[in-house]
């Protein structure tokens, strides 16, 4: 049965305080994940209701992923999968992103239609979360999907997202499909390496030998590391596939080498395209191509056309040097490591990858316990010592004097009773010698025990321990070591069951701690790190990142499990929100560093981040005034600003410190319009990707404080027309470098 009052305390929260506002958000998202392993009734309709109703879109994609994991482990509940069914047409990404991810678990078959709708609905350069999400769930149908997939690979734009999604189907029925699609010479290498995996979740020795085929003549370094990959998990030895693997190498660089030859001005980016392969990702005119060779870009502009380059020249020497270095085709090549290239399903997307620096690990502290030692015992004052006993040997009978020879006479009783004393008297010494003997024997026994029981308590084992000290009774203090072995028993007894369970760890703490002994303390310690770890990991399972954070911070420094993995979690996901927060404030360009600046994505509850940062860029406004002073209504004068030969440009106008007009001229546009008359100075910035007339192009861009023949001021007189070219024509402008905060 659910705690019935923790079950209450989450339903008020997720039911209260509903609010698009980030930080009750998440308390309210908490609650739906703790209430999605409460299997009633109650969690069921709380969640329900947040997943059909809350104003927050992360609280709804939270309370669907709750209800998904209480549908596929509680049938019982029978849960409608029309809740899931209808958020795929929420209005935000990740409510359609975690319905999705539940239909596909639950194998619900009416999801199949509207999962094909969110991928034909899919617009490229927007958030691709949710398309990635139908993806990912049509392919956990297996064969049951195939059919539909296929119908909507005909004459579709949406083919490539089409054709990974039957991929990730692995079913046999879409064997002939992919085998074409691989061999398709139009098809982007990113594309084909989904293809690849999707043969390999096939595995039949038909599609190893398609696999070992492509690799003869793929050139695609993203597809070839693909390729060799799957074919070594289907059992393909290393050996027979270093030679194919060389030799693509080497024909990937050469095709690279003279694609970049080829590239001129006036092409299209189509036409780049094929002859380097498509960027990796592309901020308005400037395509940047990361390679293992280096870094390039193709600049391309608003009509589609190549009008320079950047560093193509470097990574032309770069890959002639390596040309000439690697033996000739036909030659075996040497076997060597192949260099670690970028992850292909991120080729398309991810900026290059700055290096960090290593974070040293500190070896882990091997804590060894003390060994026990068990302090030499004297003997008791009332025990006989052995060697007293051995130096008191039992006095011998006295003789009698040999009795004369007389004539016969009755006997005497005197004599005859003095006999009988001396009898009894030897009698009763032999006795007594006896016993002092038995009491040697049973004292010896007993130390010899004491002893032997602090040598296994010594050694750990403590149910042999407590058994010899339980049978010396009271001799000195075994009947109090008798009650710290069984402690220990007891304490090792929580520890081993302990598991996954924090609380029981704090258990097993506490009981060691009670025990009076170094080596108890130094294993409650041990206990400490491991309730941490267990609590970080369940404050995790409830995003209460920060928290296990502060808790994993002193395990990772030991190097404790999987603590730095673990950290790695937290500080992604406190990023993320982070990330979230200012993206949900309008701080589009430190939302977009942000999501940016994270490294390890492989996390199921995390959007694409290179989707999410491409939201951050914002449209660019028309060319024309952004923003006038009210204070400065007059207009007598007619400015116009040729922007020719320059990018998107964002003008400020100023009369003293008053900012009197703002004004965004496209890339070779022209802006005119009127100004009150005055003296005025003009600052300007240029660049590539807009962020809003706040954060402008980012700290990308080129800021300046243009100056007129000298100086920073010049003057508008009434009744008459200027022109200020930031190119050819006009005024000249010379400029000074300047922040973007000081624009």
């Amino acid at each position: 049965m659910p705690d019935n009052e923790k079950l209450l305390e989450n339903i008020r929260i997720l039911t209260s305080n509903v609010t698009d506002e980030f930080a009750a958000n998440n308390i309210r998202g908490g609650a739906a994940d703790a209430l999605g392993a409460v299997p009633s009734d109650e969690a069921v309709n709380a969640l329900i209701t947040a997943a059909k109703n809350d104003p927050a879109w992360n609280v709804r994609g939270r309370a669907l992923t709750a209800l998904g994991a209480l549908a596929k482990d509680h049938a019982d509940l029978a849960i409608d999968p029309q809740v899931f069914l209808d958020a795929l047409n929420d209005a935000k990404s990740y409510p359609v992103e975690c319905a999705a991810k539940v239909l596909g678990k639950l194998h619900c078959m009416d999801a199949l239609a509207p999962l094909l709708g969110i991928i034909d609905r899919y617009e490229d350069g927007k958030d691709f979360s949710a398309a990635s999400a139908a993806i990912d769930a049509l392919g956990a149908f297996g064969d049951d999907a195939v059919p539909a997939i296929t119908e909507k690979l005909t004459d579709s734009p949406k083919r490539g997202y089409f054709l990974r999604a039957l991929a990730a189907t692995g079913s046999l029925a879409a064997f002939d499909t992919l085998k074409d699609a691989l061999a398709d010479t139009t098809l982007a290498g990113y594309e084909k390496v989904n293809i690849v995996r999707g043969l390999e979740k096939i595995g039949t020795p038909e599609a190893i030998d398609t696999l070992t085929a492509a690799l003869d003549t793929e050139a695609d370094p993203a597809v070839v590391k693909a390729l060799t990959a799957s074919l070594e998990k289907l059992g393909v030895p290393e050996e027979q596939l270093a030679d194919k693997r060389n030799a693509a190498e080497r024909r990937s660089m050469e095709t690279l080498l003279t694609g970049l030859k080829a590239l001129k001005p006036g092409m299209t980016e189509d036409e780049a395209d094929a002859l380097v392969g498509p960027g990796n990702f592309q901020m308005g005119p400037n395509v940047v191509h990361n390679t293992k060779y280096g870094t390039f870009q193709v600049l391309v502009n608003d009509a589609g056309k190549v009008f320079g380059t950047q560093h193509v020249d470097s990574v032309i020497s770069a890959l002639e040097a390596k040309l000439a270095e690697m033996p000739a085709a036909e030659e075996a090549p040497a076997k060597e490591t192949p260099e670690e290239e970028p992850k292909p399903e991120d080729a398309a997307t991810e900026p290059a990858l700055e290096t960090e620096a290593e974070t040293p690990v500190e070896e882990p502290v091997t804590e060894a316990a003390p060994d026990a030692e068990v302090p030499a015992e004297e003997p008791a004052a009332e025990e006989a010592k052995p060697e007293d006993a051995a130096a008191e040997p039992a006095p011998e009978p006295v003789p009698e004097a040999p009795a004369e020879t007389k004539p016969a006479e009755p006997v005497k009783a005197a004599p005859e009773k003095k006999n009988n004393t001396k009898k009894i008297m030897i009698a009763v010494l032999a006795l007594c010698l006896a016993g002092a003997g038995i009491f040697y024997t049973i004292s010896a026994n007993h130390k010899k025990n004491y002893e032997q029981a602090a040598e296994y308590y010594a050694a750990g084992q403590y149910e042999e321990a407590a058994a010899l000290y339980e049978k010396l009774g009271s001799y000195k203090d075994a009947a109090d070591l008798h009650a710290k072995t069984i402690s220990w028993i007891e304490a090792e007894e929580l520890e081993a069951k302990a598991g996954t369970d924090a609380a029981a760890w704090d258990k097993a703490a506490k009981a060691y701690e009670a025990i009076d002994d170094e080596k108890a303390q130094d294993q409650a310690a041990a206990c400490r790190r491991a309730n941490k770890y267990y609590t970080a990991a369940d404050l995790m399972k409830a995003q209460d990142w920060e928290a296990a954070k502060e808790l994993l911070g002193p395990l990772v420094a030991g190097n404790y499990k999987e603590a730095k993995t673990m950290m790695t979690a937290c500080n992604t996901h406190i990023t993320f929100n982070e990330a979230e927060a200012l993206y949900a404030e309008g701080k589009f360009y430190d939302a977009w560093k942000l999501y940016r600046s994270i490294q390890d994505t492989d996390y199921d509850d995390l959007p694409d981040l290179y989707e999410r940062a491409d939201m951050c860029i914002q449209a660019p406004p028309a060319t024309g005034v952004v923003y006038r002073n009210p204070a400065y209504p007059n207009n007598a004068v007619q400015l116009s600003i040729d922007n020719s030969g320059y990018k998107n440009s964002f003008v400020k106008l100023y009369i003293g410190d008053d900012l009197v007009a703002s004004v965004f001229i496209a890339e070779d546009a022209t802006a005119t319009f009127w100004l009150p008359a005055g003296t005025y100075r003009m600052n300007k910035g240029y660049g590539d990707t807009w962020f809003g007339t706040e954060d402008l192009f980012g700290d990308e861009g080129r800021y300046w404080k243009c100056k007129f023949g000298g100086s920073e001021t010049f003057t508008l007189e009434a009744g008459y027309g200027y022109t200020i070219s930031s190119g050819t024509g006009g005024t000249g402008i010379t400029n000074s470098s300047t922040g973007r905060d000081d624009l």
